[in-house]
């Protein structure tokens, strides 16, 4: 049973988005993240679909992360190709020249390339992107602008693409501002992190964002913990 506020998305913005927070405050966000989402198990939303996509191991896969803050999704997936003997080309690209910098810092002896730039123009930088992904990224944006970083997605990548994102749901809602009140200093970690999942999406709803799209080929499955793995091959990778 839902909670009556939690009907529709809040509107934002968080606090981390905000420019004149402090350049050790944000990194300090982007270290605590990084310890939730090994924690709670996060980054199997996006491994899992990349065993997907990925279906040729003579092939390398140039793999974009947009919106990869400090690259931890990144550095998991460097390891995860590693282990699974898969050829990867790995990106990072942000608008955030703070988030960059901390990602090569932190990702230093791994073959990842990362780079200051938005979004919508990742193809600018890498050219012929196999798969993008984004993780925890797209709970940042409006309805409208999610809308139109879908179609970016599905017209843009090769052999498809991925979300690893929150869901909304009063539980997840409770756990995460509890965790985060006991264990978590930061300010920005403990207002943001339930903001984000109120921020995030619901089945019904990604049902409705691809029917308007008619994006037909999409797999939307749960996983643990309150995340959504959702991706999709695309028409390219025929």
């Amino acid at each position: 049973m839902g909670i009556n506020w939690l009907t529709k998305r809040h509107p934002g913005p968080e606090l981390m988005d905000d420019p004149s927070v402090s350049d050790s405050e944000f990194e300090g966000v982007l270290r605590v993240l990084e310890v939730i989402n090994a924690w709670l198990g996060g980054y199997s939303a996006t491994l899992i679909p990349l065993q997907k996509l990925c279906i040729d191991k003579n092939k390398t896969y140039t793999i974009v992360d947009v919106g990869c803050g400090g690259g931890d999704s990144l550095r998991v997936i460097h390891y995860w190709a590693a282990k699974n003997g898969f050829k990867v080309a790995l990106y990072g690209v942000d608008l955030s020249p703070v988030a960059i910098d901390y990602a090569k810092r932190n990702s230093q002896n791994m073959d990842i390339t990362y780079l200051v730039g938005d979004c919508f123009l990742a193809h600018e930088l890498v050219q012929d992107i196999d798969i993008i992904s984004s993780s925890l990224f797209t709970n940042h944006l409006d309805d409208a602008t999610f809308t139109q970083f879908l179609q970016y997605m599905d017209t843009h990548s090769k052999a498809g693409w991925v979300i690893n994102d929150l869901h909304r749901h009063w539980l997840g809602y409770y756990s995460i501002w509890l965790i985060t009140t006991l264990f978590v200093r930061n300010r920005l970690v403990r207002y943001d992190a339930r903001i984000s999942v109120w921020r995030g999406f619901r089945k019904q709803e990604y049902r409705q964002y691809f029917l308007l799209l008619k994006m037909n080929n999409v797999v939307i499955q749960w996983r643990w913990a309150f995340r959504w793995s959702v991706w999709s091959r695309t028409s390219q990778n025929t």
